[in-house]
């Protein structure tokens, strides 16, 4: 139980306490999520994440981000998720945590906006051990793109798909019936 925090949305995450450090059985586990953020700048108008409340991004502290990824990493699970919007919002800071979790021998799946990626993150992603990468492409259909606030570049997309597909499982995810789609 949290004590001292109110009802409600923390925006202060230091507050919280590791999710994993007390966790009875870890080993029992097959994967874990890991959450080093919240929050998501991107007002796609489908997402739950696009309320005003939720696209402010606030970062866990990276030692607790660190402790929380050892401890899970350094368990006898299969894999992890790091269930953040995009771990590339702050490309520093992830690129911080993608060299922290390089160090150990364990699959990770990662989710990614389109065009986050640069060569030194794909060099970095390419060393991991059968991770799995996941673009939120949602669509390609340009009047289902306006209706729902989203971007989308082939030519991007395509380039960063085929750095990482090469060497690794990369997932890409798609709505179908968005608003102004048709089934042509």
């Amino acid at each position: 139980r949290l004590t001292g925090l109110h009802q409600g949305r923390i925006t202060d995450l230091t507050k919280l306490p590791l999710l994993y450090d007390k966790l009875p059985n870890i080993d029992d586990y097959e994967w874990l999520p890991v959450e080093t953020s919240r929050g998501c700048p991107m007002k796609c108008g489908y997402c739950a994440w696009s309320s005003q409340e939720q696209q402010k991004m606030r970062f866990y502290d990276l030692d607790h981000v660190f402790k929380e990824l050892d401890t899970v990493l350094s368990s006898n699970i299969k894999w992890a998720y790091l269930c953040d919007s995009s771990l590339l919002f702050n490309k520093e800071r992830g690129r911080q945590i993608l060299k922290f979790c390089s160090k150990y021998k364990k699959s990770i799946r990662f989710e990614f906006a389109i065009g986050q990626l640069d060569k030194d993150i794909i060099e970095a992603l390419l060393e991991m051990l059968e991770s799995e990468y996941n673009f939120g492409v949602q669509t390609t259909n340009p009047p289902a793109l306006k209706a729902i606030s989203r971007a989308f570049n082939k030519e991007i997309f395509e380039r960063e798909y085929n750095a990482l597909a090469g060497n690794h499982n990369v997932t890409v995810d798609a709505i179908y019936g968005l608003p102004e789609d048709s089934i042509d």
